[in-house]
């Protein structure tokens, strides 16, 4: 664990200074058991921003489900969801699902919004869930 931390930590791009003082790791494991035909949705389910410098999102295992994909948008897209009618289509800037185990991605909150679509399970006679590790970093 301590390995993956750092390989996040040295992805952002802090400032001479910044290394010299204290950071906060926030470690979050996430699960989501989506029951029978019910589609679940994270919280909050719209564009939103996590409230530390950068936030590291990390698949441990996703298992008959459909849905879950992720989208980044602009930051006037706070609070709205990437199919929301008025805006311009370059407001979304990347749309992606988290497959394989370890799929992963970064979003620094002074730059961008993100959002993951609802999900359930595919096959409703099967057992589903999606696993995630998220590793928030706050800047001194």
């Amino acid at each position: 664990m301590t390995a993956l931390i750092w390989l996040d930590f040295d992805k952002v791009d802090w400032s001479e200074e910044e290394l010299k003082k204290t950071h906060r790791i926030a470690i979050e494991f996430q699960r989501m058991v989506p029951q029978g035909e019910e589609w679940i949705a994270g919280a909050p389910n719209m564009f939103h921003q996590d409230g530390e410098t950068a936030t590291f999102c990390h698949l441990i295992g996703r298992t008959n489900l459909i849905g879950g994909e992720n989208a980044v948008g602009t930051l006037d897209r706070i609070r709205t969801r990437p199919d929301d009618e008025g805006y311009p289509s370059e407001t979304v800037l990347a749309r992606f699902t988290l497959i394989n185990p370890l799929d992963s991605w970064c979003g620094l909150d002074q730059q961008i919004v993100h959002y993951v679509a609802p999900t359930r399970r595919e096959d409703v006679s099967q057992e589903a869930e999606r696993n995630l590790l998220i590793i928030g970093i706050d800047g001194p």
